[in-house]
């Protein structure tokens, strides 16, 4: 993961103004172009012992707090650099520090199995082929009846099944940004250890969210250009950015996918026992609505407490059957 590929990720999402460490900004880069102080994202959520105090949670790890940036709306995301529309740099290095999964194990290289990120259910696909966009709606659901300090991640999402490097997702999380809030945000992650997201919107319990993935320039099934949005119909507040697509095909397409930590009993899942993924739409790199032979997946047996969560209940609707909708539920044990 050097050279010329897309470092799609690289310095602090809610970052301390001075970022030290693995270094953003080289030589001539925009002297404005370093980290904004906000509150740290996912500050607050209970981290494992193994993970030291300078690392924040994400919709991918844990992953040190020099290694995440929040990437404004005007900017795209390059192979060594952030690029304003009018031309403006901000630089990054690759990620010099180790990233944990869930439990605050090292993450090796990437792998195709998202349990080691903290995923507890997904349902994905690779039968389609190369994309050229997802889109999926849902519904944010109410807030967990013990409110602790748990993460919680919803999201729709790509990734190049070629080498699952990168992950492109609009994400729904509950205390994701230490808010102990619901807000959305457009996130990409890892490589080269690096994470990015748009600035965070804050929604609310019942708002309907729409999350799309475009690509453009798209060519023997890969896009040269990816915009990431992430909406909040009920107040048509949105937030986006955009990134290169390091030459890869991205066909490995989630419909739906949980993310958690710092969970300690099932009441600190949403309060409500499911969230639907609605009007799944994929798109060869032909343009044509697919649909995908989808593949629901559980960690259930594997985590605590196991509050069974599960993809289930797949309708298919609209042109020739090609749009999916798929109900995740818990239990509350």
């Amino acid at each position: 993961m050097t050279n010329d590929r897309m470092k799609t990720m690289g310095c602090a999402v809610l970052m301390m103004a001075a970022l030290g460490g693995a270094g953003c900004g080289e030589a001539g880069d925009d002297a404005t172009g370093g980290a904004t102080e906000i509150a740290s994202v996912g500050q607050a959520t209970p981290r494992p012992s193994s993970v030291p105090d300078d690392y924040v949670v994400t919709p991918q790890g844990w992953r040190h707090r020099s290694c995440v940036i929040e990437v404004a709306g005007d900017e795209t995301v390059n192979a060594h650099h952030l690029e304003h529309a009018d031309g403006r740099r901000r630089g990054f290095s690759p990620c010099q520090h180790l990233a944990f999964d869930r439990a605050g194990a090292p993450l090796g290289p990437p792998t195709h199995d998202p349990q080691v990120n903290g995923w507890v259910a997904s349902v994905n696909s690779t039968s389609q082929g190369p994309i050229t966009s997802l889109g999926a709606d849902w519904i944010v659901p109410p807030t967990p009846s013990s409110a602790q300090n748990q993460t919680l991640f919803f999201f729709p999402g790509v990734e190049p099944a070629a080498t699952g490097d990168v992950i492109l997702q609009p994400v729904l999380a509950w205390n994701g940004f230490g808010d102990h809030a619901w807000t959305i945000a457009s996130w990409a992650c890892c490589k080269d250890g690096n994470v990015f997201n748009s600035a965070p919107v804050s929604v609310a319990a019942g708002h309907k969210l729409t999350g799309t993935l475009t690509g453009a320039r798209c060519s023997g099934g890969v896009c040269a250009n990816w915009t990431i949005k992430t909406k909040d119909v009920t107040t048509a507040q949105s937030t986006t950015f955009a990134a290169t697509g390091d030459g890869e095909q991205m066909s490995w397409v989630f419909g739906g996918a949980m993310e958690i930590y710092g969970v300690d009993t099932c009441t600190e899942y949403p309060g409500s026992t499911s969230i639907g993924f609605s009007n799944i739409q994929v798109r060869n790199t032909a343009g044509s609505l697919v649909l995908p032979a989808w593949t629901a997946w559980s960690a259930a047996s594997t985590v605590s407490p196991n509050c069974n969560p599960q993809f289930n209940s797949l309708q298919v609707s609209g042109p020739n059957g090609t749009i999916s909708s798929w109900k995740l539920t818990w239990q509350f044990l």
